[in-house]
C-alpha cells in the first residue's frame, strides 16, 4: 500500500506535473478517501497511507498555484466495487451498510476536477462522518473507526 499510496503517487506527479506547467494546463485527480482523515484500527496502514494522499494533494494544490495545474481530491466513503473482496473485508459493518456506486463516485470526481475543487466528499453521511471527526475526541474517533470494521 506504501508503495502504491505514496511512493508511485509521488513520482507519477513528478513525472507530470513539470510537463503540464510548461503546457500551462493540467488536472490532478487523487484518490483519498473518507478514511484519510481519521485512523482506523485493522486497517491503520492503509488508512495512514490514504492521509498521505490528502495531504500531499492539498499541500502540491498550494504550491502549483498560478500554473494552471489544478489538484483534486476525491474522497468517496465505501463504494459497491470489488475492493473488499479482493480485500477480504467483505463482513465488516463497513461494508454492510448502503455503499455508493462506482458511477456515481467517478461523475463526482470529474464534476469536482472540472469545477476545481480541492477536496470533495461524496455521499451525504460521508460528509456528515468527515465533519464530525473535526469536533469529536480523537478516542472517540478511533472507537468509531474500530466498530465499523468489526464484522
Amino acid at each position: 500500500m506504501m508503495s502504491i499510496n505514496i511512493f508511485a503517487l509521488t513520482k507519477l506527479t513528478r513525472l507530470y506535473v513539470d510537463g503540464m506547467i510548461k503546457r500551462r494546463y493540467g488536472k490532478i485527480l487523487n484518490l483519498g478517501p473518507t478514511g484519510s482523515f481519521q485512523p482506523v484500527p485493522l486497517n491503520s496502514v492503509y488508512c495512514a497511507s490514504k492521509a498521505f494522499v490528502l495531504h500531499f494533494s492539498e499541500a502540491i494544490r498550494y504550491e502549483l498555484k498560478g500554473t494552471a495545474v489544478t489538484v483534486t481530491t476525491l474522497c468517496p466513503g465505501a463504494t459497491k466495487t470489488n475492493f473488499a473482496k479482493r480485500a477480504n473485508i467483505e463482513d465488516i459493518k463497513l461494508f454492510k451498510n448502503k455503499l455508493l456506486k462506482p458511477n456515481y463516485v467517478a461523475e463526482i470526481g470529474y464534476k469536482a476536477l472540472e469545477k476545481n475543487k480541492s477536496v470533495v466528499i461524496t455521499g451525504f453521511y460521508n460528509k456528515i462522518l468527515v465533519q464530525s471527526i473535526r469536533v469529536m475526541p480523537r478516542s472517540m474517533i478511533i472507537r468509531i473507526g474500530m466498530n465499523m470494521m468489526r464484522k
